[in-house]
Protein backbone atom coordinates (compact mmCIF):
# COMPACT_ATOMS: atom_id res chain seq x y z
CA UNK A 1 0.00 0.00 0.00
CA UNK A 2 1.34 3.52 -0.79
CA UNK A 3 1.28 6.31 1.34
CA UNK A 4 -1.68 8.75 1.62
CA UNK A 5 0.73 11.71 0.20
CA UNK A 6 2.49 9.92 -2.92
CA UNK A 7 -0.92 9.88 -4.86
CA UNK A 8 -0.49 13.98 -4.24
CA UNK A 9 2.61 13.94 -5.70
CA UNK A 10 1.71 12.31 -8.42
CA UNK A 11 -1.31 14.41 -9.17
CA UNK A 12 1.12 17.65 -9.42
CA UNK A 13 3.93 15.85 -10.92
CA UNK A 14 4.22 15.76 -15.11
CA UNK A 15 7.20 14.00 -16.55
CA UNK A 16 6.34 15.54 -19.76
CA UNK A 17 7.01 19.58 -17.79
CA UNK A 18 10.64 19.24 -17.16
CA UNK A 19 10.34 22.23 -14.03
CA UNK A 20 8.25 19.39 -12.25
CA UNK A 21 11.36 17.79 -11.22
CA UNK A 22 13.39 19.84 -9.82
CA UNK A 23 13.58 19.72 -5.51
CA UNK A 24 15.51 21.47 -3.31
CA UNK A 25 17.87 20.06 -1.12
CA UNK A 26 18.87 20.89 2.30
CA UNK A 27 21.60 18.98 4.09
CA UNK A 28 23.49 19.76 7.25
CA UNK A 29 27.39 20.90 6.23
CA UNK A 30 30.75 19.77 7.85
CA UNK A 31 30.39 22.87 9.90
CA UNK A 32 27.02 22.67 11.19
CA UNK A 33 25.05 25.09 8.65
CA UNK A 34 22.70 24.73 6.29
CA UNK A 35 23.03 23.65 2.78
CA UNK A 36 20.72 23.62 0.43
CA UNK A 37 20.47 22.94 -3.54
CA UNK A 38 18.87 21.64 -6.68
CA UNK A 39 18.29 18.21 -7.19
CA UNK A 40 16.51 16.01 -9.94
CA UNK A 41 13.77 13.72 -9.33
CA UNK A 42 14.63 10.71 -10.67
CA UNK A 43 10.75 8.69 -9.95
CA UNK A 44 9.85 6.35 -7.07
CA UNK A 45 11.68 3.31 -6.02
CA UNK A 46 9.63 0.41 -7.97
CA UNK A 47 6.85 -0.91 -5.43
CA UNK A 48 7.39 2.03 -2.69
CA UNK A 49 7.37 4.99 -1.63
CA UNK A 50 10.99 6.38 -2.04
CA UNK A 51 11.99 9.38 -3.50
CA UNK A 52 15.44 8.67 -6.01
CA UNK A 53 17.57 11.18 -7.14
CA UNK A 54 21.41 11.04 -8.46
CA UNK A 55 24.64 12.85 -7.67
CA UNK A 56 27.95 12.52 -7.63
CA UNK A 57 30.13 10.64 -5.48
CA UNK A 58 32.28 13.65 -5.36
CA UNK A 59 30.01 16.02 -4.50
CA UNK A 60 29.49 17.58 -1.28
CA UNK A 61 26.28 16.71 -0.42
CA UNK A 62 27.52 12.91 -0.76
CA UNK A 63 29.67 13.53 2.15
CA UNK A 64 26.65 15.79 3.91
CA UNK A 65 24.79 13.07 4.06
CA UNK A 66 27.15 9.99 4.92
CA UNK A 67 27.43 12.65 8.02
CA UNK A 68 23.96 13.39 8.33
CA UNK A 69 21.97 11.28 6.54
CA UNK A 70 18.66 13.35 7.78
CA UNK A 71 17.71 15.84 5.22
CA UNK A 72 14.99 17.77 3.65
CA UNK A 73 13.40 18.29 0.27
CA UNK A 74 10.96 20.99 -0.83
CA UNK A 75 9.25 20.49 -3.94
CA UNK A 76 7.16 23.30 -5.32
CA UNK A 77 4.77 23.10 -8.44
CA UNK A 78 3.94 25.93 -9.83
CA UNK A 79 0.52 24.24 -11.53
CA UNK A 80 -1.85 23.18 -8.97
CA UNK A 81 0.48 25.64 -6.63
CA UNK A 82 1.09 23.05 -3.65
CA UNK A 83 4.33 22.55 -2.03
CA UNK A 84 5.86 19.42 -0.35
CA UNK A 85 8.72 19.29 2.38
CA UNK A 86 9.31 15.86 2.97
CA UNK A 87 11.89 15.01 5.92
CA UNK A 88 13.92 11.47 6.29
CA UNK A 89 16.39 9.54 5.30
CA UNK A 90 18.54 9.68 2.63
CA UNK A 91 20.63 6.44 1.66
CA UNK A 92 23.44 6.42 -0.68
CA UNK A 93 24.10 3.49 -3.30
CA UNK A 94 27.35 3.81 -4.85
CA UNK A 95 29.39 1.65 -7.06
CA UNK A 96 30.56 -0.27 -3.21
CA UNK A 97 26.77 -1.37 -2.82
CA UNK A 98 26.04 -4.66 -1.95
CA UNK A 99 22.89 -5.34 -2.41
CA UNK A 100 22.54 -6.98 -6.06
CA UNK A 101 18.99 -5.50 -6.18
CA UNK A 102 20.08 -1.77 -5.12
CA UNK A 103 22.76 -2.18 -7.92
CA UNK A 104 20.13 -2.85 -10.17
CA UNK A 105 18.47 0.18 -9.73
CA UNK A 106 21.59 2.06 -9.73
CA UNK A 107 22.04 0.51 -13.54
CA UNK A 108 18.72 1.44 -14.02
CA UNK A 109 18.93 4.91 -12.80
CA UNK A 110 22.09 5.43 -15.30
CA UNK A 111 20.91 3.89 -18.57
CA UNK A 112 17.63 6.61 -18.28
CA UNK A 113 20.17 9.16 -18.45
CA UNK A 114 20.51 11.34 -21.04
CA UNK A 115 24.29 11.37 -22.54
CA UNK A 116 24.94 15.31 -21.63
CA UNK A 117 23.89 14.00 -17.95
CA UNK A 118 26.30 11.06 -18.22
CA UNK A 119 29.33 12.88 -19.61
CA UNK A 120 29.19 15.39 -16.30
CA UNK A 121 30.32 12.27 -13.90
CA UNK A 122 33.56 12.14 -16.35
CA UNK A 123 34.07 15.82 -15.70
CA UNK A 124 36.84 17.40 -13.63
CA UNK A 125 35.95 16.97 -9.73
CA UNK A 126 33.71 19.40 -8.35
CA UNK A 127 34.73 22.33 -6.20
CA UNK A 128 38.67 22.26 -7.38
CA UNK A 129 40.33 25.05 -9.29
CA UNK A 130 38.82 25.41 -12.78
CA UNK A 131 40.34 23.01 -15.43
CA UNK A 132 41.18 23.59 -19.02
CA UNK A 133 38.36 23.21 -21.56
CA UNK A 134 39.62 20.23 -22.87
CA UNK A 135 38.58 18.01 -19.50
CA UNK A 136 34.78 18.84 -20.49
CA UNK A 137 34.96 17.78 -23.81
CA UNK A 138 32.97 15.05 -25.23
CA UNK A 139 34.39 12.22 -23.50
CA UNK A 140 35.26 8.32 -25.23
CA UNK A 141 34.26 6.83 -22.20
CA UNK A 142 32.16 3.58 -21.95
CA UNK A 143 28.44 5.36 -20.50
CA UNK A 144 26.80 2.02 -20.99
CA UNK A 145 27.83 1.31 -16.91
CA UNK A 146 28.03 3.83 -14.27
CA UNK A 147 31.49 5.15 -13.10
CA UNK A 148 32.50 4.98 -9.92
CA UNK A 149 31.35 8.49 -9.41
CA UNK A 150 27.71 7.61 -9.88
CA UNK A 151 25.14 7.56 -6.85
CA UNK A 152 21.80 7.15 -6.74
CA UNK A 153 20.09 8.74 -4.18
CA UNK A 154 16.95 7.14 -2.33
CA UNK A 155 14.66 9.20 0.22
CA UNK A 156 12.86 7.22 2.56
CA UNK A 157 10.51 9.66 3.95
CA UNK A 158 9.08 9.96 7.29
CA UNK A 159 7.25 13.26 7.60
CA UNK A 160 5.42 15.29 4.98
CA UNK A 161 4.41 19.07 4.95
CA UNK A 162 1.74 19.37 1.99
CA UNK A 163 0.58 23.18 2.00
CA UNK A 164 -1.75 24.20 -1.27
CA UNK A 165 -1.85 28.04 -1.74
CA UNK A 166 -4.55 27.56 -4.49
CA UNK A 167 -7.11 27.75 -1.64
CA UNK A 168 -8.62 30.31 0.71
CA UNK A 169 -7.57 29.98 3.27
CA UNK A 170 -4.63 27.70 2.24
CA UNK A 171 -4.78 24.23 3.20
CA UNK A 172 -1.94 22.20 4.46
CA UNK A 173 -2.00 18.23 5.92
CA UNK A 174 0.67 16.74 7.62
CA UNK A 175 1.60 13.07 7.21
CA UNK A 176 4.55 11.18 9.72
CA UNK A 177 5.18 7.57 9.78
CA UNK A 178 4.70 5.58 13.04
CA UNK A 179 7.37 3.49 14.27
CA UNK A 180 5.78 0.57 12.54
CA UNK A 181 5.73 2.07 9.48
CA UNK A 182 2.48 3.13 9.23
CA UNK A 183 1.25 6.55 7.39
CA UNK A 184 -1.19 9.17 9.84
CA UNK A 185 -2.12 12.77 8.49
CA UNK A 186 -4.13 15.15 9.78
CA UNK A 187 -5.31 18.79 8.01
CA UNK A 188 -3.61 21.71 10.21
CA UNK A 189 -3.91 25.17 9.93
CA UNK A 190 -2.03 26.83 7.50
Amino acid sequence: MTAPWRAEIERSYSPDEPTTSFMQLATVSAEGTPANRTVVFRGFLPNSDVLTFVTDARSQKVSQISAHPCCEICWYFIEPRVQFRISGRVQIVDELERDETLQGHRQGAWAKLSGATKEQFYWPEPRLPRAEQTAFESLSADVRRPPESFCLCLLHADFVDRLDVSARPHRRTLFWRDDSGEWSSREVNP
